[in-house]
């Protein structure tokens, strides 16, 4: 997104995608920056075993399916968002969690809010959304 490709400036920016899921920019709201020689590797339209990613700004570090449970680990950095379908019933401040994360966070290092059930199509049974905070 730097030009020159060498450029070491802070510079915002979005793209467009054209995915099975539809045509998106990237990001839907603001912008994504790249600062100094930064670099960002962003996927969509991603199996993440049983769930499906549409697209995510933060970057996908790993992720795998143990005992019917679908784990990914995310580098959230800064102006982060992920939409995938599931998460459409998730209101603002929310995020998709599994029963069994819940059942191991520490209620020490963070507070969650009630965890509601998600009513959408292709959702997991122990999927939940919930507030998080640390």
């Amino acid at each position: 997104m730097h030009n020159p490709s060498n450029a070491t400036t802070d510079d915002p920016f979005t793209f467009p995608i054209s995915t099975a899921d539809g045509n998106f920019t990237i990001p839907q709201a603001g912008t994504l920056r790249l600062d100094g020689q930064d670099s960002k590797i962003l996927v969509a339209n991603y199996q993440l075993g049983r769930q499906h990613l549409v697209y995510s700004t933060s970057e996908l570090m790993t992720h795998f399916s143990d005992d019917g449970t679908d784990l990914a680990l995310l580098y959230l950095g800064v102006d982060v968002n992920v939409a995938a379908r599931v998460t459409a019933a998730a209101k603002a401040g929310q995020v998709p969690v599994s029963d069994a994360l819940l059942a191991q966070l520490d209620p020490d290092a963070v507070r969650t809010g009630r965890a509601t059930r998600l009513r959408a199509n292709g959702t997991p049974s122990g999927l939940r959304v919930a507030s998080v905070t640390r």
